[in-house]
């Protein structure tokens, strides 16, 4: 009980850091170096966490370098890694789903809880349902 404890604690602590500095006006990757040394500290390999997000219990970052969704515990502990994302900049679990922002797509994509992509819809470009 104490470890889980502890483990929300740091996390909440990451939650924390990373929304004053978004508040602050502080860009998605300077909010989430917090997230890379915690990362590091964890055993988790994070080399470019962009975005971080938090639904049912669960810390979700988009790993930038790693093309990746890393799903870590209330202990801190990595549980889940979704691969295949061209460049996930940002994170955002809601309502048992995932959204996540992938930049090089120019795509948001919508997953379950799982981590199974249920679509994705955008394409390069500046006009309706188009990125850049």
């Amino acid at each position: 009980m104490k470890k889980l404890i502890a483990g929300s604690t740091a996390l909440l602590v990451l939650l924390a850091a990373a929304a004053l500095l978004l508040f602050r006006g502080a860009s998605p990757g300077q909010s989430c170096r917090a997230a890379a040394s915690w990362g590091a500290e964890s055993g988790l390999k994070l080399e470019h966490p962009m975005a971080i997000g938090w639904g049912a219990g669960l810390l979700y970052v988009a790993d930038a370098e790693h093309g990746s969704i890393k799903v870590v515990d209330g202990e801190g502990s990595l549980i889940d890694e979704w691969p295949g994302f061209s460049r996930p900049v940002a994170v955002a679990p809601a309502g048992g789903a995932v959204y996540v922002a992938d930049f090089l797509a120019d795509q948001v994509v919508h997953l379950d809880a799982d981590g199974k992509e249920i679509r994705r819809w955008g394409r390069q470009g500046r006009g309706a349902a188009e990125f850049d």
